[in-house]
């Protein structure tokens, strides 16, 4: 079962570099799927799912400064509307992932789904991330 709302993930442990390789997720090997007990988020496009740190390929957050209204009008940072996004979608679903290999720093790239749910296209679609890079240019 998923937990609440997580940290974030301390900028000097999810390097710019991890993002922009989890974005390039589509011309990586991913292993067959694993499934997770416990799993909370870590940031707008990174979670923890048994002690392991996953970042979602594919995608990367929105900037820092960009803004985003909520439902009931109040504007709110986007990278944060993403985490309290990714914490429903992880509350209370099973959530299975492929993983890449683990990086030198111990963090893996992720295709995760919540129950039948695709976490990052998900993400994609509530305008709370944003596509790779290399996903953009090839569109």
């Amino acid at each position: 079962m998923a937990g609440g709302y997580g940290k974030q993930i301390p900028a000097r442990k999810l390097e710019t570099a991890d993002i922009e390789r989890a974005a390039r997720g589509s011309k990586m090997q991913f292993s067959d799927s694993r499934s997770f007990r416990r799993v909370r988020v870590l940031g707008a496009t990174a979670i923890q799912a048994d002690n392991m740190k996953i970042v979602l390929a594919g995608i990367e957050p929105l900037p820092q400064q960009a803004v985003c209204k909520r439902i009931d009008g109040v504007m709110q940072s986007c990278n944060e509307r993403a985490e309290h996004r990714l914490a429903i979608l992880l509350q209370a679903r099973s959530v299975t992932c492929e993983l890449s290999e683990t990086a030198e720093n111990g963090i893996h790239t992720g295709r995760c789904m919540a129950d039948k749910i695709d976490i990052a296209d998900d993400l994609l679609r509530q305008k709370l991330a944003q596509r790779g890079l290399s996903r953009l240019a090839s569109n």
